[in-house]
């Protein structure tokens, strides 16, 4: 009986002495491969190749509504005109851009105008945001000139007034503000929309044909509302996976 005891302790501690040995990280006496991490989502692996670049261009026309004194009888006038404009943009911080716009009247009203202006631009979600649309606000000082022509009398009591042709050019300095948004369309295009209200003080110079008349110098202000829509072209650039 003892034989058999012995025996079959025999045979059983190999077994008890194994389950008690800890499972270490070794598969057939080698260390065993770390793990891959699983394949990213197509999409965010793509958009996280690209980053934006700090300087953009823009292409833009606007509808605006002008409120001015004529030169031929000095009273208030409204019109409205189709003006062509140009931007150019240089992203200094992720909020806050250097704006340079140059604007053209095209067509429409008696007066024919530009300007040129310099301002900022603040995006409130970033210019990296994720989101497609992306509000701002812009704030800008820019230099305005304007020229018309028109008919002019030295005597218009007379029964057959002689007519000259008489034009005013005007410049001077003025305010502008607004607000819009941008769309992507894709990753380097996105299409802007805006409005804006200007404030412009004018000096400007009279002359006519009729060489006795003097030149009449003269003061006013020009208030300007723009309806704006444009493309913007914003380049990108790749950057490596191991680049932050």
């Amino acid at each position: 009986m003892r034989v058999r005891t012995l025996i079959t302790c025999a045979l059983l501690l190999p077994g008890a002495v194994s389950a008690q040995r800890r499972i270490g990280g070794r598969i057939g006496g080698r260390v065993a491969p770390p793990v891959d991490l699983p394949p990213q989502a197509p999409a965010i692996a793509n958009e996280m190749r690209y980053v934006r670049l700090p300087i953009s261009g823009e292409s833009y026309t606007f509808i605006s509504f002008v409120e001015s004194p004529t030169a031929g009888s000095n009273a208030l006038a409204s019109w409205g005109t189709l003006n062509a404009a140009t931007r150019l943009s240089y992203r200094l911080n992720p909020f806050f851009l250097a704006t340079a716009d140059m604007t053209q009247s095209v067509l429409g009203g008696p007066v024919r105008s530009g300007t040129l202006e310099l301002g900022t631009r603040f995006q409130p979600n970033g210019g990296d945001s994720e989101s497609r649309t992306r509000p701002f606000i812009d704030a800008r000082a820019g230099y305005m000139y304007s020229y018309e022509s028109y008919l002019y009398s030295p005597n218009p009591t007379v029964v057959n007034p002689s007519a000259f042709r008489a034009s005013r050019f005007g410049n001077g300095f003025g305010v502008i503000g607004g607000v819009g948004s941008e769309y992507s369309l894709t990753r380097t295009v996105s299409l802007t929309t805006g409005m804006w209200a200007t404030r412009s003080r004018l000096r400007a110079a009279r002359t006519s044909g009729f060489q006795p008349t003097p030149v009449v110098r003269e003061t006013w202000r020009v208030t300007t509302y723009r309806l704006s829509l444009g493309l913007k072209w914003n380049p990108v650039r790749a950057v490596p996976p191991t680049e932050p």
